[in-house]
């Protein structure tokens, strides 16, 4: 009784918080304003660029976007992952049988500050295009293996266009395919053909992104056209077009540089709570037995702190591994169903109580750490320049 009395109290206080939050931020509308709308005016007119594919859509309907057409898109991308996220927390809770831990399963997820509180912090991001994908995916192989192969190539093109749209969601959402089409029964060599062939567009994607890099001048005319629909961005701040000129050395270098105490805070705090959060979810829907759960567990840890020595915005990389987690459970956790709930013992209560309390505490806590100075990149197409003069 204990374990559901504090999953329900949780779902209210979760849901109460992030309606609020919602109202604030949208009625705020920090997004137009800001320099992650800029993202909307990357395109293909120059060429293939990594994260242009957002904004190849948006002129499809406008040759001249505005920040009220950005503001639109970004609201569909935050609808479909807010959709995503509630379609995998409703296959996950149906790998449990018993009433209260499956309450507390869905509080898990739903109290995270790597789902619902996550997204509406970062309105704009193409994170949420991730978490679509990663849920289409789950979907697609659930039930029978008929017309197994139509859904692969519906797979396929999922993880292409996660990974066109952001090119590091490929390594969230490629594990999440391969997972599915061993679902839907290839196996040996067989599963290794058709992996190939489903992942390969993405994998292509993802290797041209990585050694792409837009021109100083294609970039700066992106900026201009940016500014000139009433964005404030220019070439002497960072913005979501000025990073795309940032390459993966000089975000290493930039790690380097910042304070241990900030990346070692970082690494605790947000991989304690998904190491917390992911072991209560384990262990309430598949037991701990199964090592491929921990394996995966672990393999996007992994992902999100290597993403940390590149990225300062921590808590998006591990709320990629999360949702990441989530998918592979919800897909995995079927060949546990039904399951009996684990015994409650004071301590299976006791971290399921910390798990909730301190998701709840990092609701507050920013994508990056901006209270140390340390932190703050600052690339600039400007700054870019300064670093590399011959871009």
């Amino acid at each position: 009784m204990l374990r559901g009395g504090v999953s329900g109290i949780a779902l209210v206080v979760v849901a109460f918080v992030l309606a609020t939050e919602l109202y604030e931020r949208v009625l705020d509308d920090p997004f137009v304003s800001g320099a992650r709308a800029s993202a909307y005016w990357v395109d293909y007119r120059d060429g293939f660029v990594r994260r242009g594919l957002p904004g190849e859509f948006l002129r499809l309907f406008t040759e001249s976007p505005t920040a009220a057409h950005a503001t639109w898109l970004a609201g569909g991308m935050l609808a479909a992952g807010a959709i995503a996220l509630l379609v995998l927390v409703t296959l996950l809770a149906r790998t449990v049988s018993e009433a209260e831990p499956r309450l507390l399963v869905v509080a898990l997820v739903v109290a995270s500050p790597f789902t619902f509180d996550q997204l509406m912090r970062i309105i704009g991001r193409f994170d949420g295009v991730g978490f679509a994908a990663m849920a289409t995916i789950s979907v697609l192989c659930a039930g029978s293996t008929a017309h197994r192969s139509a859904r692969a190539v519906g797979i396929g093109a999922l993880v292409l266009l996660a990974t066109a749209t952001e090119e590091l969601l490929f390594a969230f959402v490629a594990p999440i395919a391969v997972i599915a089409l061993r679902r839907l029964g290839w196996t040996g060599q067989r599963l290794r053909v058709v992996t190939a062939a489903v992942l390969a567009p993405g994998t292509a994607v993802a290797a041209l992104s990585m050694v792409g890099r837009p021109s100083r001048d294609a970039l700066t005319r992106l900026i201009a056209e940016a500014n000139a629909a009433g964005l404030d961005v220019n070439l002497a701040k960072e913005n979501t077009i000025s990073t795309l000129g940032q390459t993966a050395t000089q975000g290493f270098r930039f790690f380097l540089g910042m304070s241990p105490l900030t990346v070692l805070t970082g690494v605790v705090v947000f991989g304690g709570c998904y190491l917390l959060t992911t072991t209560m979810l384990r262990t309430t829907v598949a037991g701990t037995a199964d090592g491929r759960l921990g394996a995966l567990a672990a393999g996007f840890a992994l992902v999100a702190v290597l993403l940390s020595t590149v990225g300062n915005d921590y808590r998006r990389w591990w709320a990629l591994a999360f949702v990441a987690f989530v998918a592979a459970l919800a897909m995995l956790g079927r060949s546990h169903s039904p399951r009996p709930a684990p015994t409650p013992s004071p301590v299976y209560v006791l971290l399921a109580c910390a798990a909730l309390v301190f998701s709840l505490k990092l609701h507050p806590e920013p994508i990056f750490p901006k209270w140390d100075k340390t932190a703050d990149t600052g690339f600039s197409v400007e700054r870019l320049h300064q670093l590399d003069p011959t871009w």
